[in-house]
């Protein structure tokens, strides 16, 4: 009888241990339902945010545990990342460039980034890492760190409508032209109607900076002092000479005067511009708009060496980043061969994967015609960061609003303006060494 009596109790006992299993399996299972989501903040056109949407689409499919939420934040980029972490909502990992938007320089400056050495350092990415171009790499170290993960690496390139020359029965540019007779072709490529009004340039602009720096210019000396266009910069005068001439005879639109058929990129896909210097960003674009003629590009003209500015864009990651790993996860996913051979492919920039340049940069039918595909790459021998300093953004708006005024006043007041111009950058400089 005594056996039957404490059966209930048993019962109880295996009841109560059933329930707290099922209670603990179910929370299990609620945490693993749970994603982890990360914030992701970038720049770019609707087009560029539909290709993201798809990246990320991918990501989320090959990691169901992780959710990303992406903000499309153009114009004001750097502006709006900098606000947010002010805020203290920081994204978690953000689009960022050596030189232009997202100033990678400038966010590790203030303390916002994480340090990258470590997952770049990593023994298990040994193979991803030797697949990038080194210069990418370089061009997100600061101060002994790096700061991001390179997915895109453009160096300029000169454009130019072979349809213009073909009419004048002018050979193509190549690699031999120097910058003088980049000026005597585009001369010869301009033209005017019955009136005198110009309807056709050979070249958009000369760009100062590059053209300075092929002669010999540079913007810091040893010290960190600010040297562009100072006494000694000679060069700095020559390649402003050199865009007042092409300016006087009729080459190029002054860069302060738009032209009847737009400026900038827009104004050599109507077909009225023979050449153009841009970025291979310009592939994508000329291919976007189906433009009526047909094109290629070339190495930009030498001065007494050849070199051209490089322009990174990639990945970086918040120091209070929440759910570091998966952040990691993603960075290396928009960073993969695969990612890399799409944006190769659309020719929307030219890839930091030796493989995917190599393998499939510009193989989309709509570039077909065009021949010297490899210039993107042969560009990045030459490529260089003309300004790495966390003020780079504010140094570049300067010399813009002074070179603008040189050549408004057709170079009478170049002496005055290059010592204005140096004196305002290194105040700048001296100003936020003191904070």
């Amino acid at each position: 009888m005594q056996i039957f009596k404490e059966r209930p109790h048993i019962t109880l006992t295996v009841l109560f241990l059933l329930l707290t299993s099922l209670l603990l399996l179910s929370s299990c299972s609620r945490k693993e339902t749970i994603k982890k989501e990360i914030t992701f903040i970038m720049w770019g056109a609707a087009v560029e945010k539909k290709q993201m949407d798809n990246w990320l689409k991918d990501f989320e499919i090959k990691n169901p545990n992780i959710k990303v939420n992406c903000i499309l934040a153009s114009p004001n980029y750097t502006e709006k990342v900098l606000a947010m972490c002010a805020g203290g909502t920081p994204p978690d990992v953000m689009m960022v460039s050596d030189c232009d938007l997202g100033l990678i320089s400038a966010y590790a400056e203030k303390g916002v980034l994480a340090p990258l050495d470590s997952f770049i350092n990593d023994p298990d990415n040994e193979a991803w890492k030797e697949d990038i171009y080194p210069i990418a790499l370089e061009a997100f170290k600061y101060k002994g760190h790096y700061y991001g993960i390179p997915r895109e690496c453009n160096a300029k390139v000169l454009y130019y409508n072979k349809d213009l020359f073909d009419k004048e029965g002018i050979p193509y540019p190549d690699e031999s032209w120097t910058w003088e007779k980049l000026i005597e072709v585009a001369k010869k490529l301009t033209k005017k109607d019955e009136r005198g009004k110009i309807t056709q340039y050979g070249l958009l602009q000369i760009p100062w900076e590059l053209c300075s720096i092929s002669y010999g210019s540079k913007f810091f000396n040893e010290k960190g002092e600010f040297v562009f266009g100072n006494e000694e910069d000679n060069a700095c005068r020559k390649a402003l000479s050199l865009i007042l001439h092409a300016i006087k005879e009729k080459a190029t639109p002054s860069p302060i005067t738009k032209t009847s058929f737009g400026w900038g990129n827009e104004a050599f896909f109507t077909g009225k511009i023979a050449m153009l210097i841009s970025g291979p960003w310009t592939c994508m674009q000329l291919a976007r708009k189906g433009v009526p003629f047909k094109w290629d590009m070339t190495l930009v003209p030498k001065g007494e060496k050849r070199v051209t500015d490089l322009y990174v864009v990639g990945y970086a990651l918040h120091k209070d980043a929440k759910n570091k790993q998966a952040c990691l996860k993603l960075i290396k996913h928009l960073t993969s061969k695969e990612i890399l051979k799409d944006l190769a492919y659309s020719g929307r920039a030219f890839p930091s994967s030796k493989e995917a340049a190599k393998s499939y940069y510009l193989k989309d039918p709509v570039y077909k015609d065009v021949i010297h595909k490899n210039i993107p790459e042969k560009s990045l021998e030459y490529g260089i960061e003309f300004i790495r300093s966390p003020y780079a953004l504010e140094i570049r708006e300067i010399i813009r609003r002074y070179g603008e005024s040189i050549i408004l006043h057709n170079g009478e007041k170049m002496e005055e303006n290059l010592i204005k111009m140096n004196k305002e950058i290194n105040t700048l400089l001296k100003k936020y060494r003191l904070k």
